[in-house]
């Protein structure tokens, strides 16, 4: 009887905790989307697999240092969450780290084959970095999708 009595306990408090993030992630999506960034982070701050939203909201704030950090914590609770590796690439190019920039382009481009925003990016560090082969990122990322506007573009400027 007791028995049966703890574990009610224990399921109560777990879904209780569950519900309790998920009106957290709720409230926070509805303030990240009215630009409510500062306020969004105290929301989204109470839930631990949040850290993606997190550097999401200090990133639409400026503080990208902040969000640089969230993104690693991200990519070291979920080494594969591919959304994370993108924003985060993207966030380290705009802040001309380009060297780890490329390599995480990289990899995403090994992994996805076949989407062509990875080349483009790859394309967009090469030119930062003054380098020729930019050229041949954006001339892949043509040949992969003859509609992809800012490859178009690229190409129309080199």
């Amino acid at each position: 009887m007791i028995k049966n009595v703890l574990a009610f306990i224990l399921l109560l408090t777990l879904f209780q905790a569950s519900s309790q993030n998920d009106e957290a992630l709720v409230i926070g999506d509805r303030l990240y989307a009215m630009g409510n960034y500062a306020q969004a982070i105290i929301e989204y701050d109470k839930v631990e697999t949040a850290h993606a939203k997190i550097a999401k909201c200090y990133e639409a704030l400026g503080n990208n240092v902040k969000a640089i950090q969230y993104y690693k914590l991200t990519l070291l609770e979920n080494p594969d969450a591919a959304i994370a590796k993108y924003n985060y690439g993207k966030l380290l190019l705009k802040t001309a780290q380009y060297i780890k920039a490329d390599s995480l382009f990289n990899a995403l481009e090994k992994e996805y084959p076949k989407n062509p925003n990875f080349p483009y990016h790859l394309g967009l560090i090469k030119e930062k970095q003054k380098d020729s082969t930019a050229l041949i990122h954006f001339k892949q990322v043509v040949a992969m999708d003859s509609t992809h506007q800012n490859g178009l573009y690229k190409l129309s400027r080199i």
